[in-house]
This record gives structure tokens, C-alpha cells and sequence, in this order.
């Protein structure tokens, strides 16, 4: 049985790790520049979601061992 040839690209080269990296700097700002009190919480919980789906992602795709076909 011939073995699959997988061919690798460094990881900055990849758009599923530098989406993922948006979604986690823009998480990040939407926090870090918003005052955290009543009037705030929605965007701060969007955010915090924004964040959090961001490093789901980037885990996801760092583990990744099969191509989506």
C-alpha cells in the first residue's frame, strides 16, 4: 500500500489560522475597549463569543489531519 504524501505550508500561510487569529484580536479589542457595566454587557458577551469561536478555530485547524473535501 503506497503512503499518502502530505504537503505542508508554514502556518501564517494559512487562511484558517489567520481568520481564526482575527476573530480572536477582534474578541480581544471588543473587551479590552469596552466598559464593562450594564449598558455593555451585549457587546461585551458578542465579543467574548467572537473570541472564544476564534480559538475553537484555530485549535480545530491546527489539528487538523484530513483535507475537507
Amino acid at each position: 500500500m503506497a503512503e499518502e504524501i502530505v504537503e505542508t505550508k508554514p502556518w501564517y500561510l494559512s487562511k484558517g489560522v489567520l481568520g481564526s487569529a482575527g476573530a480572536m484580536v477582534a474578541g480581544v479589542l471588543g473587551i479590552w475597549y469596552t466598559d464593562i457595566d450594564a449598558d455593555h454587557v451585549k457587546e461585551v458577551l458578542i465579543s467574548g463569543g467572537t473570541l472564544v469561536s476564534g480559538i475553537l478555530g484555530l485549535i480545530g485547524r491546527l489539528k487538523a489531519s484530513k483535507k475537507i473535501g
